[in-house]
């Protein structure tokens, strides 16, 4: 990682725990593994420290020892930080709560270690995205139950039922009573625990089907190379074979490593199992359908998560970071094709996506990593997730009847009127021919003679004396030009029939249908030149379907991101280099001038800026090996991995300064502002402020609401840059 990152990491941490309403400090005591400590994590004691900002201080200052020294034990981290032993159980109590923190204890000697975890300390800049993504589909306990998960890192399902029945129970100030009500009612309705409890477990079906949330495992709080070490003792794996047999032998074994590393991370099948079961049930209890589906017989040695239609209370659940990283991705996606496109077509792309959550990966590069685990040749369009253009309907049917929150799908009426209609007699096609093309001969009779000369607009006909006696001074022709004629159309080849002349059919046979709205709006998506969609025909083994590269696609929005960050700093003319070089690869300077259109004195002081900032390079070719300038080519090219990692390095450095801007900002109105978030003031400001420091409050809150705002949309940048 770079230096600005470890920095944002820091400022990240100190920034959450401090605005955390209090901060839970866990005292630690190592133990062996047993059945009631099934991560053989410290055992934990829940205490309520009461000055959160040291707290946040004391974190930042044990994380910025581990990024700067890296994987360290514990006493040598007391040797970096110069705590008290009490002092660093706290602080890397709260760390490990929060994940923040990866640690592992060694079989053979029994040591514990500690490093960061730089991705969770990163993405609690999304914590506010996550919140919006949970609020635009599910209902309010779902919403509540992730900021529980946030403020906690994971938490249990007998812990997240106790909060949220502690949050709808009496206030603990008479203040925070609505509307003066009773503590079992909200909003002048009763509260039933019962009701209560229901709509919390659906929430949490509701999480736990889209995969929002997911099964907390021991290998979540290991780092990769250890949890890596771990799967590789439980693989099998035999001496003493021949070279053939041994090489059978390794691709066995690295399959079981890589299925030890899933079953850890998403779960065993028969967890897989159950979960598929509770979502299920879930829909059974919504669906307007009446169908009686069985329930599949469970195997006595299946693991037992549920109970019944519930998850079991002491079940641990974490938020998958990877799920909403699909769907920021997706959302994206949506919004290049709304510009691109159109909206009602955007939406129906949205549509497709969310029949394929589910089946798309995430990224091909790692978090906080530069390795490329993909190829560069993607799969075939016959590999890649599929979907058929009934299901689609069928799913854009449903969910506009089940009223889905925060989605908007397309109407029938919609899909139909978005989409251009006319007569092909009503469109002169004509007109956007070439202009020397559409200067035709237009005859017009001559009423001044009798001769049969006749006066023609364009050329001669063919019986005219063509002298240059006719031809004015430096003029080709004396014909008036068409307006019509500043139309410019694109070339084609003479052996090629011209695609925009109308062509008159003479057959009896009736046209062609067209096809369906939906159908035309998806062949849209598969046209565009990004090819939103892969059209598959229908074959004799196959029905038609639609497949989504996201491979490609994300390299589409990393290039479109790419582009729009040079657009911003140096303007459109050097964009359209970056672009050039980007499809063309290395081009000299001769002809990268004929390529863009530009002028030479231009062209140089663009590249010289793109060079300076690291965007594009240069490459020295020499003739001979005495390396003469006047003897060596120079081309420039655009590299794309490189010019990535220096955006997302100045992006990280950003985000430090808006978060220290923040800092700042806040310090100037400490007072006034811890004076505001008191219980007894929350809600009462006009009573208990002053004109001036209400001023002061609201200057303070505008300007943080546009540092924040600043700092969500580096962090989209962010996310197209490493997580796609």
């Amino acid at each position: 990682m770079s230096e600005h990152a470890n920095e944002l990491c820091v400022l990240v941490v100190g920034h959450f725990l401090g605005e955390l309403s209090s901060v839970s400090i866990l005292s630690i005591a190592h133990t062996p593994k047993d059945e009631e400590n099934p991560f053989n994590a410290p055992l934990v004691h829940q205490r309520l420290f009461g000055n959160r900002q040291n707290d946040a201080n004391c974190a930042q200052h044990v994380l910025q020892a581990l990024f700067l020294s890296g994987r360290l034990n514990f006493s040598a981290l007391i040797r970096q930080t110069l705590f008290t032993p009490r002092q660093l159980e706290h602080s890397l109590a709260v760390l490990i709560q929060e994940n923040l923190v990866l640690w592992y204890t060694s079989a053979e000697d029994g040591s514990t270690s500690y490093e960061p975890n730089h991705n969770a300390c990163y993405l609690l800049v999304r914590a506010g995205k996550y919140l919006s993504y949970v609020e635009d589909r599910f209902q309010e306990p779902a919403v509540e139950l992730l900021m529980h998960m946030i403020a906690h890192g994971h938490s249990s399902v007998g812990a997240l039922v106790q909060a949220h029945r502690s949050s709808h129970s009496a206030p603990t100030h008479k203040s925070a009573l609505s509307n003066g009500l009773k503590s079992k009612e909200v909003n002048g309705r009763h509260v039933d625990d019962t009701q209560l409890a229901h709509a919390l477990h659906d929430s949490l079906a509701d999480l736990l089907g889209t995969g929002l949330l997911g099964l907390a495992h021991e290998s979540d709080f290991r780092p990769f190379a250890d949890n890596r070490i771990e799967a590789e003792m439980l693989a099998p794996h035999r001496d003493g074979l021949s070279l053939k047999m041994k090489q059978a032998e390794a691709l066995l074994y690295e399959e079981g490593i890589a299925d030890r590393l899933h079953e850890w991370k998403h779960g065993t099948e028969a967890q897989q199992a159950e979960l598929s079961d509770l979502k299920g049930s879930k829909k059974r209890k919504i669906s307007s359908f009446s169908e009686a589906v069985k329930k599949r017989p469970r195997l006595s040695t299946e693991s037992n998560i549920t109970d019944g239609n519930r998850l079991r209370e002491d079940v641990i659940l974490r938020i998958n970071h990877d799920k909403f990283s699909i769907l920021d991705r997706n959302k994206k996606l949506v919004n290049l094709a709304e510009a691109s496109i159109g909206t009602v077509t955007s939406q129906v792309y949205a549509a497709a996506l969310r029949m394929l959550e589910d089946q798309l990966e995430l990224k091909r590069r790692t978090l906080f990593s530069d390795d490329v685990n993909a190829v560069d040749d993607g799969p075939l369009p016959r590999e890649l997730p599929q979907f058929s253009t009934s299901d689609l309907s069928t799913e854009i049917t449903f969910s506009a009847d089940s009223n889905l929150k925060g989605v908007c799908f397309p109407s029938p009426a919609d899909l139909a009127d978005s989409l251009g209609h006319a007569d092909d007699q009503e469109i002169d096609l004509t007109a956007y021919d070439h202009r020397k093309k559409r200067r035709k001969k237009m005859v017009k009779p001559d009423t001044d003679d009798d001769s049969d000369h006749v006066k023609v607009d364009g050329f001669a006909s063919p019986d005219e004396d063509e002298s240059t006696d006719d031809i004015g001074d430096g003029n080709v022709s004396n014909v008036e030009s068409d307006p019509e004629d500043q139309i410019a159309s694109e070339d084609y080849h003479p052996s090629q029939p011209n695609p925009r002349k109308r062509r008159i059919s003479h057959s009896s046979d009736p046209p062609k249908p067209l096809p369906n709205p939906l159908t035309q709006h998806l062949l849209l998506l598969a046209h565009h030149p990004y090819q939103f969609l892969h059209h598959l025909p229908a074959t004799l083994s196959a029905d038609e379907a639609w497949s989504v590269d996201i491979h490609a696609l994300s390299k589409h929005l990393l290039i479109h991101s790419l582009t729009r960050t040079v657009t911003a700093k140096f303007g459109p003319l050097a964009a359209r280099l970056v672009r050039i070089l980007q499809q063309k690869g290395k081009v000299d300077e001769k002809t990268l001038t004929t390529l863009s259109l530009m002028n030479q004195k231009t062209m140089r002081k663009l590249l010289s800026e793109l060079s300076s900032e690291g965007f594009i390079e240069l490459q020295e070719v020499p003739k001979d090996t005495q390396r003469a300038p006047m003897k060596t080519m120079f081309f420039w090219f655009f590299d794309e991995e490189r010019c990535r990692k220096r955006v997302l390095d100045v992006t990280y450095k950003t985000m430090c300064r808006l978060l220290q801007r923040i800092t700042v900002e806040r310090a100037k109105v400490k007072d006034t502002v811890e004076k505001s978030e008191r219980v007894d003031v929350r809600g009462r400001e006009d009573e208990f402020l002053g004109a001036g420091e209400k001023e002061a409050l609201g200057g303070w809150r505008a300007r943080e609401e546009r540092l924040l705002g600043e700092l969500g949309r580096l962090d989209d940048l962010v996310a197209v840059l490493r997580d796609f």
